[in-house]
């Protein structure tokens, strides 16, 4: 009868190797002297409510209008955003749900939706444009200072 020897050895070889990995892991990181400091966090996103003037084409009518109401899922200017919302057809008198994509404006937007009817189920294109609180992207921070604080990133002081 043999014995395996290299199946045991094989298996203090793969503890020793995980114990090395593990410890490399869960070191602390070290900072380079020089590196710049993390840029802070963008801020995020906002939902937001437009209130404006719909079109929508095909249905009964061959153009409708009517005024709705859309939640945007972005409150940044100049974005693009999702956007769900309900219309109140005038000339048609109906209701309409609908599903879109806007362009964000400074305090408006321009959106192109499906729409579908709320008691009839007629589906339809819409395109609308309104009013919304939107909030301009925030400006970017200064580079740090220098190392001598003088402004002057990276450039020589022997000079």
């Amino acid at each position: 009868m043999t014995t395996n020897v290299s199946r045991p050895l094989s298996f203090v070889l793969a503890g020793a190797l995980a114990g090395v990995l593990a410890a490399g892991l869960t070191a602390p990181a070290q900072a380079l002297p020089d590196a710049p400091a993390p840029a802070p966090a963008s801020s995020s996103s906002s939902p937001t409510v437009g209130f404006g003037l719909s079109f929508s084409f095909g249905g009964d009518a061959a153009v409708d209008t009517g005024i709705g109401v859309r939640v945007f899922s972005d409150d940044r200017s100049n974005r693009g955003a999702a956007s769900l919302g309900v219309d109140c057809m005038l000339m048609s008198q109906r209701w309409r749900g609908t599903i879109g994509a806007a362009y964000m404006r400074s305090n408006g937007y321009i959106a192109v939706d499906l729409g579908i009817g709320l008691t009839d189920g007629a589906v339809d294109f819409g395109a609308s444009l309104g009013g919304v609180n939107t909030r301009s992207a925030p400006a970017a921070a200064p580079p740090p200072p220098g190392p001598g604080g003088d402004g002057l990133s990276g450039v020589a002081a022997e000079f």
